[in-house]
């Protein structure tokens, strides 16, 4: 059978490359792989269990207002949770309502400043010249011959 030296799709010359062979893959699973796996699983869970543990822990305290000490039961520190957030959305509602028409001038700022690089984008872009498919079918014909 007659060697190609040449890609048919694109031109590009394959009489210099190298073959690879192809390694084959293990299907079994190594131990070594699967104990790394579980212990960093496992760190992961103290992690997450931890920061929750913080999060709740300080929830409770803004529900609270920082004077009351924060109840061992899982149950009440959840309730005590809650009132947190509850609280915590009353004051970012109540800033959003001082602040909202100077938090809405720098979001449209920011729009018309986003707008504006869009717009020089595109106008760099479009001066910059286009290659349609008629142009990239003579290119790949070229390079074949």
């Amino acid at each position: 059978m007659a060697e190609i030296h040449s890609c048919p799709n694109c031109g590009a010359d394959w009489s210099q490359s190298a073959r690879v062979a192809r390694k084959t893959k293990s299907s079994s699973a190594r131990t070594r792989n699967v104990l790394r796996y579980a212990g960093l699983g496992a760190l992961s869970a103290i992690v997450v269990a931890l920061v929750v543990q913080v999060v709740l822990n300080g929830l409770a305290s803004v529900a609270t207002g920082d004077q009351d000490t924060i109840p061992t039961g899982l149950w009440e520190r959840l309730d005590l949770a809650l009132g947190g957030i509850a609280e915590l959305l009353s004051r970012a509602g109540a800033f959003f309502v001082r602040h909202g028409g100077t938090i809405l001038l720098i979001l449209g700022i920011m729009l018309v400043g986003a707008l504006a690089g869009v717009g020089a984008y595109m106008l760099q872009r479009g001066s910059a010249g286009h290659h349609t498919s008629r142009t990239s079918r003579r290119v790949r014909r070229k390079r074949r011959k």
